[in-house]
């Protein structure tokens, strides 16, 4: 228990027990300082290993209570540093995702000098990645997931070029784990709340918060479309049926 806390409900609680009905505090005085002892004591009891996050967070997080940080991880942080996306679902699962410039590697000769862009309303400094000619692998190396938890690993991604007909978005984009030697194909991809799309890759069981993992894509030569724009590699708990 948090020291200050515990200070609190102890003066209180002997205040309770005086003798005298003068010396005894209001009721509302016994709650005013109950809420103090139980707002200190939240911020106390935060885990172990959100410490460890909130330690790489950009920016710092502010909060004063359990809750809020709670509310801070629901729309998602940026942690390690800002290469990661960090957020909680609503069954307080983790959802991380892996910044491109972080995981992603070029694996084909690139003819534009940075191959980075910010104009695609990225949640990461560094932007999202331009995939001119679609073969690129990333390794990626999670921090944050929830231990025995079910998870989809997809591509986030756009279209540098958006489809003006409204069809679901064909992606048509081959990738292999890096020590298999069949690849599978990723064909459609589903539309997100923030904009982005979302292509699923594999289900995973978790079992602890650190995956390593190492895929290589490149474009289908069945298909090609619009140049690919990168965000990340998202683990995301699969829902509950």
């Amino acid at each position: 228990m948090d020291p200050s806390s515990l200070e609190i409900f102890s003066n209180i609680a002997y205040q309770c027990l005086q003798k005298t009905y003068e010396l005894r505090p209001t009721m509302a005085r016994v709650v005013e300082e109950l809420e103090i002892a139980l707002e200190i004591q939240e911020t106390y009891d935060v885990p172990m290993d959100y410490e460890e996050m909130m330690a790489t967070a950009v920016p710092p997080l502010l909060y004063k209570s359990q809750e809020e940080l709670n509310t801070l991880f629901s729309k998602g942080v940026l942690l390690n540093m800002g290469k990661t996306w960090f957020s909680l679902n609503k069954n307080g699962e983790h959802c991380e995702m892996i910044s491109a410039a972080e995981c992603l590697i070029p694996i084909a000769s690139i003819y534009h000098k940075d191959p980075y862009s910010s104009e695609y309303n990225s949640r990461f400094k560094m932007g999202s990645y331009l995939a001119y000619n679609r073969k690129f692998k990333t390794r990626v190396r999670t921090q944050f997931l929830s231990p025995k938890t079910v998870y989809a690993v997809n591509l986030v991604f756009k279209f540098m070029k958006k489809n003006p007909t409204g069809e679901p978005p064909y992606v048509a984009l081959e990738y292999k784990l890096a020590e298999n030697t069949k690849s599978s194909i990723v064909q459609l991809a589903d539309e997100r709340e923030d904009g982005w799309l979302m292509a699923k890759l594999y289900e995973l069981t978790s079992d602890s918060r650190n995956v390593d993992l190492e895929i290589v894509f490149e474009s289908s030569k069945k298909y090609y479309s619009s140049v690919l724009v990168i965000e990340g590699i998202e683990f995301r708990p699969l829902e509950k049926a």
